[in-house]
């Protein structure tokens, strides 16, 4: 289940969901007095004629509209995943200040995505637990981190750490959704012994700040 918003200029590219989604409910929650049918909006549901695969990423001209569903009077729509089941919207044209809003409830197939995906609200904590010792990764860019001692002995110390993102916050193949990515690096430093150090760092705006300097355009430290 997830909640999405889209603003001025969103817009989502013709696809056909991932194999393991069986069926999408989508449920707007935009009204008459909230959004004008100018300002678009609809999820089009597209014919490809059975022409392209799945992960061809055709563009909205190539394909033929079926069906346009109207995002307004709280309608909702219930399809099924195909390889063929093409649908998408084009880009908003709402105001600055309004929001296109609606809620996914999505039947997955119970694969190893899925279960990532329902751990990933703690994964440093997961990484842990499954591997059994220290570990660095970056497949959720949001910077965490999760100690784990054993209680019986003393040596079994190990950490995880999720890195920051060094690229878009939001990539194309995210289509315009809002994501819990931090941009930043790691420095790593790689001890006798297999043990490792990790200093996360994050960067705001164009700059960021270790070891007690700041880095980037115009950098500066406050009182130096």
């Amino acid at each position: 289940m997830e909640w999405y918003c889209a603003w001025e200029c969103c817009s989502v590219s013709p696809h056909c969901d991932a194999q393991r989604k069986v069926a999408p409910h989508i449920f707007y929650f935009t009204t008459e007095a909230n959004w004008e049918t100018s300002w678009g909006g609809q999820i089009l549901i597209l014919d490809d004629r059975g022409r392209f695969k799945t992960h061809s990423a055709p563009a909205f001209h190539d394909l033929d509209v079926a069906a346009a569903l109207d995002p307004r009077g709280n309608a909702s729509l219930l399809f099924q995943r195909t390889e063929h089941s093409w649908h998408g919207v084009r880009p908003l044209q709402c105001p600055p200040d309004i929001l296109r809003k609606l809620f996914i409830v999505t039947i997955n197939l119970p694969t190893l995505q899925v279960w990532w995906r329902h751990a990933s609200m703690y994964p440093s904590k997961r990484a842990v637990e499954v591997y059994g010792c220290s570990v660095l990764a970056g497949h959720t860019y949001s910077p965490q981190s999760f100690s784990k001692v054993s209680p019986v002995e003393e040596s079994q110390k190990h950490m995880a750490w999720m890195t920051p993102a060094a690229c878009d916050l939001n990539p194309a193949y995210l289509r315009n959704r809002p994501s819990a990515w931090v941009n930043g690096f790691c420095v790593i430093d790689l001890l006798a012994g297999g043990n490792f150090n990790v200093y996360p760092i994050v960067v705001s705006g164009v700059q960021c700040s270790f070891g007690g300097r700041v880095y980037g355009p115009h950098a500066f430290v406050k009182g130096g």
